[in-house]
């Protein structure tokens, strides 16, 4: 008879910081008298779930795949109907992203090991 047991796996919980969270540790920033009153709880919920979390406009990368909730430019979120467009321009590595809420596809070849990159805004 086959060993029946089964073996759990815990996935690896990894999100990208969004421009609303971002709002809670900026205003902390502004404000240190309210330090902590705003983000501990969030930072506990992520926790609380296994989930580690990556700072609002950071590109972190899974087998070869970028991932971030907002593609900056000169340090400000990219956005608007050319997002997925002008991101894919810039980009060595393909890209998947949020923040425009709508879905947007983009190739741009490229010259190199890389032949072309895809980004796609996969809204939020």
């Amino acid at each position: 008879m086959a060993d029946k047991r089964v073996r759990k796996v815990e996935p690896k919980k990894l999100k990208a910081r969004g421009n609303h969270e971002q709002r809670l540790f900026d205003f902390e920033n502004q404000h240190p008298e309210s330090e902590g009153t705003h983000t501990h709880r969030y930072c506990e919920q992520l926790l609380q779930f296994g989930w580690r979390e990556r700072p609002f406009g950071e590109i972190f990368y899974i087998e070869g795949v970028g991932f971030t909730h907002a593609p900056m430019a000169n340090g400000r979120p990219r956005g608007g109907i050319n997002a997925a467009r002008s991101t894919a321009i810039d980009q060595c590595e393909s890209l998947i992203h949020g923040h425009t809420h709508q879905l947007q596809i983009h190739h741009s070849k490229k010259n190199g090991p890389t032949d072309k990159v895809a980004v796609i805004a996969a809204g939020c």
